[in-house]
């Protein structure tokens, strides 16, 4: 995966069979430092990326409220 940029909550990546993924940095264990040189595609465009991805992310969120039942004694 070649990582097209680094934002403040994820780091968006990219796999040709999937298009870009956004994952949580705690996610990541481990990192190397290659020769490679990878440039992100001229047309994709990070703000609007994570806009849109936080965008859809409040889409399906679940609001809802809970009553929780506690046992007595």
């Amino acid at each position: 995966m070649q990582p097209y940029g680094l934002v403040l909550r994820a780091a968006g990546t990219s796999s040709p069979d999937l298009g870009p993924r956004t994952f949580r940095i705690d996610q990541i264990l481990e990192h190397a430092v290659l020769d490679e040189v990878f440039q992100p595609p001229q047309d994709f465009d990070l703000a609007d990326y994570w806009r849109r991805t936080q965008e859809e992310f409040r889409v399906h969120l679940h609001e809802g409220s809970a009553t929780p039942a506690v046992p007595s004694g």
